[in-house]
Order: C-alpha cells, then structure tokens, then sequence
C-alpha cells in the first residue's frame, strides 16, 4: 500500500485500535499537542499487517473542528492517502490541518521514548 497512509482520529482513545498501548507521556504528547501532527508508533496485533513505513504506522489526532466532527460521524479510524498529485473528488473551504505549513511529526513508543522526525 505505500508509505502515505495515515489513520485519522478524531478522539484519543482511538489509539488503542491501531498502536499498542502506550506510556502516560506519549499520550500527553497526543493530547496537549498545539499544532497538526503526524506520530509513527508500532501497529497493535490486529494492525500489524496494515500500511506500515519502517515498521510503523502513522496516525493523526485531527483537532480541527469541522473535520473533527466529520471523523466523528464516521466513528472509527479512518485512513487516508495524503499524496497530493492525485485529481480529488471533491472540495470545501475548510483548510485539512495535515496540509499545514506547522505540520510536524514524531515518534511515539511505547516505553515513552519521543523522537522527532525530520524531513
């Protein structure tokens, strides 16, 4: 499948669906995180044959209101391919927050180790 999927999120507790159970500082990085963030963090069992990138998976917690309450009414992880060279759907006026300048991501493990990733 590649290494452009992304799991969106729209609640925290979602995490627990694709990523193994993480350290109480890894999700304080998730919670209070002030900007659009992607975090690679290794699958769960049931995701561990899902598209991975090194061995991890990657996953947004999406804050942004309107697109925070579309995810909502879909109700579970929703993946999606961010490669902007391919002709999309359809359109709205509402900026998606990983296409943001200040997008940044990191490293989530388990153990609470936090790394960030340059790209």
């Amino acid at each position: 499948m590649g290494s452009d999927w992304i799991y969106l999120l729209f609640d925290l507790f979602q995490i627990r669906t694709i990523c193994h159970q993480f350290s109480e500082v890894s999700l304080d990085v998730v919670e209070y995180a002030s900007k659009p963030t992607i975090y690679h963090s290794e699958p769960n069992a049931q995701n561990s044959k899902g598209p991975l990138t090194n061995g991890c998976l990657k996953f947004s917690l999406i804050r942004e209101p309107n697109w925070n309450k579309l995810l909502y009414q879909i109700s579970q992880p929703v993946l999606v391919n961010l490669r902007t060279e391919i002709e999309p759907e359809g359109s709205t006026d509402v900026m998606f927050p990983l296409f943001s300048k200040n997008k940044k991501e990191l490293y989530l493990g388990a153990e609470g180790d936090i790394k960030i990733i340059i790209k």
